[in-house]
């Protein structure tokens, strides 16, 4: 299953989060601050992550044909809104 932040999105908010935290000593407001926008763009992207997902997911299932096709595009679904109930 693809995932819902690339990869390299997610080293960028590796870096950020670590420079955030490596601010709090010297300047812990504005630390805070920052880490409110990397929470925010982070969610954000996950959005963007769960849409794509989504549109994979159905467009898989408008593509079915037969009943072998329609149990795999179940357990896709399937798949996802388990993930989701893991968040």
């Amino acid at each position: 299953m693809q995932p819902l932040l690339e990869a390299e999105y997610a080293a960028t908010v590796r870096e950020r989060w670590f420079g955030v935290q490596s601010a709090f000593v010297d300047d812990p407001e504005s630390a805070v601050r920052e880490a409110s926008v990397v929470l925010e763009d982070s969610i954000g992207e996950i959005g963007r992550g769960l849409e794509r997902l989504r549109r994979s997911v159905t467009d898989a299932a408008e593509a079915a044909d037969g009943t072998e096709d329609l149990r795999v595009a179940l357990l896709r679904h399937r798949e996802v809104i388990g993930r989701l109930l893991q968040l």
